[in-house]
């Protein structure tokens, strides 16, 4: 109990300390750079607990967990999507930066054991990740009144398709509707269909529900018109411990979705960009038609034909010592840039598209890349 007491009043010093100012669009990291969030100006949470890949030897293994490729690059791209189709407005971003197997931050609250185990660093970054959700949670609710929380995750299941976790089972999902419609309280959407006025059972499988969306949009996702209900043999994860602690269902007016996007549909190049930016407008369909929000923030007006011109992917990312790393893009590069996270600049390369990550030492990278448009795009690179 006092183990418990403890930690709740750590969280409760590292918000007010994290809160004190922050600027929209900016990183800010916790200790070692092991946690990000990047601040929004959306009613929209996008978290990725699994996408990290940085195993401090420092830290002891808890389990024998790997991370969730592609959620990191599915995260920043849906930021950047979301930037530009919501008239300059950003969703907030939190990413954990450790491998599962060193931080797996999806357990209960009160269950820090399996989610750090016992080492300090690990707990510190534990609760630092938590932090900066519950200032995104609030701030959401102070801007907005409500908003939606997105936790991303990866999966490889026999079925190839997408699990858009809402807190309803399988088992039932498949009832009748007439049984579902009374499972709403149960549910990391209650606040959006009870409070909020929404259509319970199109939020959660009809044709402009996440799933249904992105399904008809060729990502085979469940549960959709399509997919109404997982069959018995089929794996579906309907939720996580964030999803119900960050969720409506016990209490407040943010709701939560777990996404398992299927792996090949964010870590193959053929399908990385198309998946996230129709991922990205699925998202904003459905907080229009459920929510009632509209987004335009007093920013860049850029063309969507320009995103997709503009789309830079360097790698390999993460990449290991003494490696050669590329940066690809449709615009010929002038410069670039490579800073760490506390603005050093480490590394300047001119006329080149390609660069050793020698000398630079295990961590994160913002890397500057200056086009011979003029225009600078900014990425991230992690070293490891």
């Amino acid at each position: 109990m006092k183990k418990k007491i403890l930690l709740i009043a750590l969280l409760i010093l590292l918000v007010t300390s994290i809160k004190a100012q922050y600027t929209v669009g900016v990183s800010y990291y916790g200790d070692s750079s092991w946690i990000e969030y990047i601040p929004g100006n959306m009613p929209i949470i996008i978290v990725a607990p699994h996408a990290g890949n940085l195993q401090p030897t420092s830290l002891p293994d808890i389990n024998t967990r790997g991370s969730d490729n592609g959620t990191m690059d599915l995260a920043l791209f849906m930021r950047d999507s979301l930037h530009f189709k919501a008239g300059g407005c950003l969703p907030h971003v939190i990413i954990n930066h450790l491998r599962a197997n060193k931080l797996n931050p999806v357990h209960s609250a009160s269950d820090s054991a399996t989610s750090a185990g016992t080492n300090a660093n690990a707990l510190n970054a534990l609760n630092q990740f938590h932090a900066f959700i519950q200032v995104a949670h609030d701030k959401v609710t102070a801007d907005f009144g409500k908003g939606h929380y997105f936790e991303l995750h990866g999966n490889g299941t026999a079925e190839h398709w997408n699990m858009v976790g809402l807190g309803i089972s399988k088992s039932v999902l498949k009832l009748s509707d007439s049984v579902i419609n009374t499972k709403v309280n149960n549910s990391t959407i209650k606040h959006l269909c009870t409070t909020g006025g929404a259509n319970f059972l199109e939020v959660l499988k009809g044709s402009t529900s996440l799933g249904g969306m992105l399904d008809s949009l060729g990502w085979k996702s469940a549960p959709s018109p399509s997919h109404p209900s997982p069959p018995d043999t089929a794996t579906f994860f309907y939720a996580g411990q964030n999803t119900w602690r960050y969720g409506s269902r016990s209490s407040g007016t943010i709701d939560a979705t777990h996404l398992e996007s299927y792996w090949k549909f964010m870590v193959y190049n053929s399908n990385r960009s198309k998946y996230s930016n129709d991922l990205a407008n699925s998202i904003l369909r459905f907080m229009t038609i459920h929510y009632g929000f509209t987004f335009n923030c007093p920013t860049v007006g850029v063309t969507e034909q320009e995103v997709a011109e503009n789309q830079i992917k360097i790698y390999p990312n993460p990449a290991s010592d003494n490696q050669q790393i590329t940066i690809e893009s449709s615009s010929k590069i002038t410069k670039v840039l490579i800073f760490d996270t506390q603005g050093k600049l480490c590394k300047a390369i001119e006329n080149s598209s390609s660069f050793s990550s020698s000398k630079l030492e295990k961590g994160i990278y913002l890397v500057r890349i200056e086009l011979e448009s003029g225009k600078v795009e900014f990425e991230k690179l992690v070293v490891q």
